[in-house]
């Protein structure tokens, strides 16, 4: 399934990029056009990609056709996570429930929560959000 998101990733365009959001996904009725805000951080990152793009494609491949999600978990995503010091095996799949768990810390409603993952209920970005005891003992010393 992961395949799929990448897959929707791969195939923005300028036409997807709204200043500092994009208007994308096309995998299910709460992910089609959806609208994705850039984080700050990295938004003259991504403006400078808009700008300097010569292909259809935001992020294309070495030969300026669409990327594909085996092409790009074999030849640049395990160069992404050295560069991040990540040194077990993961995948891009993981990185939504990387995502997922890092919004359970972002107060927020639980619907935009959601409207971020392009799930239409709570439960299912749930399904994807994982714990740790860090989390746990800030809830318990929150109640002591």
């Amino acid at each position: 399934r992961f395949r799929n998101g990448l897959i929707e990733f791969f195939a923005l365009t300028k036409e997807n990029f709204c200043g500092d959001y994009f208007i994308g996904g096309a995998k299910t009725d709460a992910g089609r056009n959806r609208v994705v805000p850039i984080p700050r951080v990295v938004l003259p990152l991504v403006k400078s990609i808009v700008d300097q793009c010569e292909t259809p494609y935001l992020f294309p491949s070495k030969t300026g056709g669409q990327l594909t999600a085996s092409n790009f978990s074999r030849s640049y995503f395990p160069a992404i996570m050295e560069a991040l010091g990540i040194t077990r095996p993961m995948t891009p799949y993981s990185c939504r429930h990387t995502y997922a768990t890092m919004l359970k810390d972002v107060s927020a409603p639980l619907t935009d929560k959601s409207r971020l993952m392009g799930h239409t209920q709570f439960a299912m970005t749930a399904h994807y959000t994982h714990t740790d005891i860090d989390s746990l003992r800030r809830i318990t010393d929150e109640l002591a």
